[in-house]
């Protein structure tokens, strides 16, 4: 477990709330310490009330409420339907390792779905080697329909047609957690835009990032780290998007959809063109579409694949819309931004939390750049406190 930072010593689970446009509001979810609640029901190879968490499921005594506990250190099982309002739970993120299949090459089914009506939880575990070959849709670890809370969960090495880790179609809130090495490789349709969406594919509905990673996944379309389509929306905070690779536009995010984004970080993305953002909107009225919102924002040290083709850090394209516009960080200085030039991040690494950071170097011009007022969240990703002035990005260096 790692060691708590100051700001999170209690186990209050909400750090600070802040309103955000539109009467929404930001919470500033903090890392706690990995409490595993008691359990209802038991799940493990053996001596436990059920060798599979289908079962657990589908057993006509498991009321809606109920919590599951995976007690094996490495479970495999794909293809698992929720259909009850349940928690799924195991004993922390690489305590419990939950997977499709023995290994990457044998997998052939997803390992979650959630269909529309249900309220799910699943938390403290790993999720891996999730490949749904059948369907077109995808979401290699996660298809959600439903009402889905990640917490402190690791998606990693899953593959799909689109959204190498999840395909939402519905409500998902992520927080404490990480996404990483998935891969969008295509195979679908051109109705579904196959290939898109390396680590998550938002079809529709809102998704919300708190305190989290999404870094080093890969897609052969748009959107190598998130990619929000045309009824789409992302709203993501304190959150890191870093080392994402698109064979097309927008390396770390590429919005067709609707994006918020306050305090993150975006860097060391690679894509034809927007290496860190892509945005891209279809000029109909009275409707939203590849609109960006953004707040207190990094987008530096990103990559494009042709040297002299494409924009490097952020591309507005077509019918492109920005909207919330304050204190961001463009390093080229597009998409409006307040500052340009290099913001000195340091390396991905562990700098405390639950998820790999990059700081700030002690050189930084994006330290200390905030009066308090605008500084809109007390803590930063790790769960550190953001004492004024503050810093711009996911993370404080200080």
């Amino acid at each position: 477990m790692k060691k708590l930072p100051v700001c999170c010593l209690s186990l209050a689970f909400f750090c600070a709330c802040t309103p955000l446009a539109g009467g929404r509001l930001l919470q500033d979810l903090t890392p706690t310490a990995t409490v595993i609640p008691a359990a209802d029901i038991a799940v493990c190879a053996s001596g436990c009330d059920f060798t599979s968490i289908q079962d657990a499921i589908d057993a006509p005594a498991t009321a809606a409420g109920a919590v599951i506990a995976v007690l094996d250190t490495i479970h495999t099982e794909a293809g698992i339907l929720v259909s009850k309002d349940v928690t799924i739970q195991g004993l922390g993120q690489t305590a419990t390792i939950l997977q499709a299949a023995e290994s990457a090459t044998q997998a052939h089914d997803r390992i979650f779905f959630i269909p529309a009506g249900v309220q799910v939880v699943i938390r403290h575990m790993t999720l891996r080697y999730g490949n749904p070959q059948a369907d077109i849709r995808s979401g290699g670890a996660i298809r959600n329909e439903g009402t889905l809370l990640l917490e402190n969960i690791i998606l990693r090495e899953n593959e799909a047609s689109a959204g190498g880790a999840i395909l939402n179609d519905g409500t998902l809130h992520i927080s404490n957690s990480t996404i990483t090495e998935n891969i969008a490789k295509g195979g679908g349709d051109i109705f579904t835009e196959c290939k898109t969406g390396g680590g998550i594919k938002i079809m529709g509905g809102a998704v919300t990032i708190e305190n989290s990673t999404i870094s080093g996944n890969q897609s052969k379309g748009k959107g190598g780290g998130i990619h929000i389509a045309c009824v789409g929306e992302l709203y993501a905070t304190n959150t890191t998007i870093s080392g994402n690779t698109s064979l097309e536009d927008g390396g770390g995010v590429y919005i067709n959809g609707l994006a918020y984004l306050t305090h993150v970080t975006i860097t060391e993305n690679t894509s034809t063109n927007g290496g860190g953002i892509a945005i891209q909107g279809s000029g109909e009225k009275g409707v939203i579409r590849g609109q960006l919102n953004y707040q207190n924002t990094i987008v530096a040290n990103n990559h494009i694949r042709l040297e002299d083709y494409g924009t490097v850090e952020c591309l507005a394209g077509r019918n492109a819309e920005i909207v919330l516009n304050q204190n961001n960080w463009v390093a080229d200085g597009n998409c409006e931004a307040s500052y340009s030039g290099d913001p000195l991040l340091l390396a991905l690494s562990d700098n405390g939390g639950y998820s790999l950071t990059h700081l700030l170097s002690e050189d930084s011009p994006a330290q200390n750049v905030l009066a308090k007022e605008d500084c809109l969240l007390e803590c930063d990703q790790r769960g550190y406190p953001r004492t004024s002035p503050c810093g711009l990005g996911a993370t404080e260096s200080k």
